[in-house]
C-alpha cells in the first residue's frame, strides 16, 4: 500500500519491543514512566493502522460488526458472546 499503514504499524511494533525492554530493565523510576509514556505512543501506532486496514477489507455495511470483533478478539474478557467472524 502507497498510504505507508503497514510501514507506521511495524514501527508501532518495533516501538513497542523497545519500550518493554526499556520498562522491564530501567531500575530508576523516571525511567519507568518514560519507558511507559513511551509504550502508549507505541500502542496507538498499531492501533490506527490497524483500523484503518479493517476499515479497507470490510464492506461499510459489515465493518461495524468487524471492528467489534476486532476489539473482542483483543481483549476477551470482555466477550459478552462471541460470535465467527464473517466477512461479507
Amino acid at each position: 500500500m502507497a498510504d505507508g499503514r503497514p510501514c507506521s504499524g511495524l514501527w508501532g511494533l518495533a516501538g513497542l519491543a523497545a519500550t518493554t525492554l526499556l520498562f522491564a530493565v530501567s531500575k530508576q523510576y523516571w525511567l519507568l514512566v518514560a519507558a511507559r509514556f513511551l509504550q502508549g505512543a507505541s500502542g496507538a501506532a498499531t492501533w490506527l493502522p490497524g483500523m484503518a486496514l479493517l476499515a479497507d477489507h470490510f464492506p461499510s455495511e459489515s465493518r461495524g460488526r468487524a471492528d467489534g470483533h476486532s476489539l473482542c478478539r483483543g481483549e476477551p474478557r470482555r466477550a459478552h458472546r462471541p460470535t465467527p467472524l464473517r466477512p461479507s
